[in-house]
């Protein structure tokens, strides 16, 4: 899947940095998709991709009671 040449959806956020962690396994360097703290969805970040916030702390993610994956604030 190469959400890269995918339409930005309208009120999403790109997202991305040297870690992300999931569950509290990290996955690396990866990108988030966000619709407000909703994780839209989450790839290997390959190459600089347009549209794209870098950060510089860690992305923490976590999965809520009805299987949402949602980004900690």
């Amino acid at each position: 899947m190469n959400l890269s040449m995918d339409i930005k959806k309208k009120g999403t956020r790109n997202i991305a940095s040297n870690t992300v962690m999931i569950d509290g396994r990290n996955l690396g360097r990866y990108v988030v998709v966000l619709d407000g703290d909703v994780v839209d969805s989450f790839f290997p970040l390959t190459c600089e991709l347009p549209f794209t916030e870098w950060l510089s702390e860690p992305i923490l993610l976590y999965t809520d009671f009805a299987g949402v994956i949602r980004m900690q604030r």
